[in-house]
């Protein structure tokens, strides 16, 4: 069974390290990859966001059905999800960090900037 076809539990995990890149002079965390649908986050799924500080400054991302509370919209690119964030806001919370580790579980991204390659 490959991965894209395993069913994955409420508490299952999956971490990778991304490079951030930019757009229009502003930082761009771009999320591309299947494994987005296997915890929730397929094509038109709204999100909504918030941070979070405690040792590291993290970005939450979250699935909602609430418009009002809509941040992104998770969009897809020849049939595999795509989580696109850029702007000002993204920018201040990269800071000097060249990548972002990545936590994905069902229902919930967790975003943190690092050095880590």
């Amino acid at each position: 069974m490959t991965q894209e076809h395993r069913r994955l539990s409420k508490t299952s995990t999956t971490e990778f390290i991304l490079k951030s890149g930019t757009n229009k002079g502003h930082r761009r965390i771009w999320i591309e990859k299947r494994v987005l649908a296997q915890y929730g986050f397929t094509p038109k799924t709204m999100m909504k966001r918030r941070f979070v500080s405690d040792l590291n400054t993290r970005m939450v991302l979250e699935t909602t059905t609430d418009r009002k509370l809509k941040k992104h919209t998770v969009s897809q690119k020849k049939g595999v999800p795509v989580i696109d964030m850029v702007g000002k806001q993204i920018t201040a919370f990269m800071g000097k960090y060249p990548r972002v580790r990545v936590e994905v579980r069902h229902g919930r991204i967790l975003i943190t900037p690092t050095f880590d390659q």
